[in-house]
């Protein structure tokens, strides 16, 4: 398709479509509500009425909450679609310093949020007291905006990506083909749809007619194993800390749904290999996939099954239909197989710039590929294999280090739950900086000392990347989206 077609925008489509042949289908199963698409579209095209009588038009943006604890967050997205317009989702919980600059950025036409009353905005309970609209759904330009999804960063200020039709379409055509996706797929979704992957699993839930179970159940796991048993949840996505978090409270649990478990898909960081092991021997009948990607890649770039990543530690997988990688090593020199560096894609996936920020746009995306922040490597076989991010990269005696490979071996031993590892000085003053530690003890276990810690993981890791020192937390922070949030650890 030319850049000049106009369509509209694909999910909110096929919604219409799946109406009407499935209209008693459960499409939203969230906050104690299960809506079919039937009823998705009555009360989508009501929305559009109300948004339309507040004067939003084709080509406005609309800022609304989008939760996992409410199905307006999902009937407010799909009718700001319907009227060709762009929804801005922004997290419940938002801070009013955030979204003060996300409405300076986007300047909306509309502002729906759920939780206590802001200044300018309407209640997202609003989308519920409209009329439909009178007037057939408006088509958008195929490279022009349709979501703009402001990253969540684990450093930095927040950027907002644009996110056309031509790069849904593609993120959607590609995963229908990987995953084997169908309208029998309940998937329980915990992860934010505030943010690209919990968005882009919904997707391609509705797209492809199944039903999307929502839960804010990524650190509430018990949330999780309700939506296997009361809403017949048979696929999960989620972070591997999520995972971590199911184990944690009881590994057991699990062996409940081996019959009914068909995948689960995991994303946001590398599956230590203890939890995989885990998860074959409870769920052996169900399929694991691991997957990577970023925002302004539209979601998950790579895609691997269980047995694909066998003796494969650390890796997410082989690019997707339609997906180039490379690796530099420089700015001008591509790395060879199996040495680390920068990574690079490009594909219809991939977004066109930054919301209104040409500088970072120029830093990030050429000649149609886009640098990500992360440092990894591709082996023989085409497998990308991640290291860390560019700005995490532990500087020892000139030797770079990368805290993610730290943690994979730390999560190895049987009484480490998490970890997360940051560059702190060197103590004895030698080496500039030294890799530090931080631990959760894992349920029942004995901590074992720092020697026991230091030969475990000498066995390992060469010796400049076993960390100077270990600090033993209650909990490492993490984004909503499971990523871990070094940069609070960072002087403690």
């Amino acid at each position: 398709m030319g850049s000049r077609t106009k369509l509209m925008p694909a999910v909110a489509s096929k919604v219409l479509d799946w109406a009407a042949a499935a209209p008693d289908r459960p499409a939203i199963v969230c906050g104690g509500e299960t809506v079919t698409y039937a009823q998705m579209k009555a009360r989508v095209e009501a929305a559009a009425g109300f948004l339309l009588r507040r004067g939003v038009r084709p080509g406005d943006r609309v800022v609304l909450s989008a939760g996992n604890s409410s199905p307006r967050c999902v009937l407010g997205h799909l009718a700001i679609h319907l009227l060709g317009a762009a929804a801005v989702p922004v997290d419940e919980d938002i801070s009013d310093e955030r979204l003060r600059g996300i409405i300076d950025k986007t300047e909306p036409a509309l502002i729906a949020l759920s939780g206590r009353p802001r200044q300018g905005s309407v209640p997202l309970e609003s989308l519920d007291s409209g009329v439909a609209a009178p007037r057939p759904p408006a088509t958008v330009g195929f490279d022009e905006p349709v979501d703009i999804l402001f990253t969540a960063g684990t450093t930095g200020s927040p950027k907002g990506v644009p996110q056309s039709s031509r790069n849904i379409l593609a993120f959607l055509n590609a995963h229908v083909r990987l995953f084997g996706v169908s309208e029998s797929d309940r998937v329980v979704i915990p992860v934010p749809i505030s943010h690209g992957y919990g968005l882009g699993r919904l997707r391609l839930t509705l797209f492809t007619g199944g039903t999307a179970i929502l839960v804010r159940g990524l650190l509430q796991p018990a949330d999780i194993l309700r939506a296997f048993r009361e809403a017949g949840g048979n696929a999960l996505c989620c972070a591997p800390a999520g995972i971590a978090a199911l184990f944690r409270l009881t590994e057991d649990a699990l062996r409940e749904f081996a019959g009914q478990l068909r995948y689960i898909e995991t994303a946001t960081a590398p599956m230590p290999e203890v939890d995989k092991a885990r998860l074959a021997r409870l769920l052996p009948g169900a399929k694991l996939y691991e997957s990577y990607g970023a925002t302004e890649t539209t979601g998950s770039i790579t895609h691997a099954e269980r047995g694909d990543l066998q003796g494969r530690r650390g890796s997410v997988g082989r690019p997707i239909p339609g997906v180039e990688i490379r690796i530099m090593e420089t700015p001008r020199k591509e790395a060879e197989p199996g040495r680390p560096g920068r990574i690079l894609v490009r594909g219809e996936t991939v977004t066109a710039g930054y919301w209104r920020d040409p500088e970072r746009t120029r830093t990030a995306y050429a000649d149609g590929w886009f640098a990500t922040n992360d440092i990894g490597y591709v082996d023989a076989e085409g497998f990308l294999f991640l290291t860390g991010r560019q700005e995490e990269l532990i500087n020892v005696g000139g030797f770079k280090v990368a805290p993610m490979e730290i943690e994979l071996a730390l999560k190895a031993h049987p009484a480490i739950e998490e970890c997360a590892c940051v560059a702190v000085v060197d103590p004895h003053g030698i080496t500039g900086e030294a890799p530090k530690a931080f631990l959760e003890l894992a349920p029942s276990a004995r901590k074992p000392t720092e020697e026991e810690l230091k030969v475990f993981l000498r066995e390992r890791l060469e010796s400049y990347k076993i960390p100077a020192q270990f600090a033993w937390v209650e909990r490492i922070p993490r984004t909503p989206s499971g990523k871990v949030q070094r940069s609070l650890l960072k002087g403690c």
